[in-house]
């Protein structure tokens, strides 16, 4: 039977078939974390080593199509347990694009995006 699929179809099975493969490569020491990701943690308190820990334990939220081997990480800090998105693209060196504290009116727990609302929606 095949796994339930989420939000992008990535099921709970490549979820951790994914978050397997990039705690490996990190393991390994292959991966680089951008500049634009070091700077976007920095604004929000998130030093490189919140970075390798998150690529390290984090989960796989949204995983991108095929023709784009990105997705979406879910981790926390050490110190504060902070929750951390990193945007990672994930070919043969895992590479992090960006880093951010995830905003609850978008993410609520950080976990699952809100739908967003149009103007003139009704609450």
């Amino acid at each position: 039977m095949r796994g339930r699929r989420g939000k992008w179809g990535l099921t709970k099975q490549r979820a951790r078939e994914l978050a397997v493969q990039i705690h490996r490569k990190v393991a390994q020491g292959r991966y680089s974390i951008s500049s634009h990701a070091l700077q976007e943690g920095f604004k929000d308190g998130i030093m490189p080593t919140d970075i390798k820990r998150v690529l390290l334990t984090g989960e796989v939220i949204e995983d991108y199509d095929p023709d784009r081997p990105e997705c979406l990480i879910l981790g926390y800090t050490q110190a504060e347990n902070i929750p951390v998105h990193l945007a990672v693209n994930y070919t043969k060196q895992i590479r992090v694009k960006t880093c951010y504290v995830p905003q609850p009116a978008e993410w609520g727990t950080g976990r699952i995006r809100k739908p967003k609302r149009h103007k003139g929606d009704v609450r």
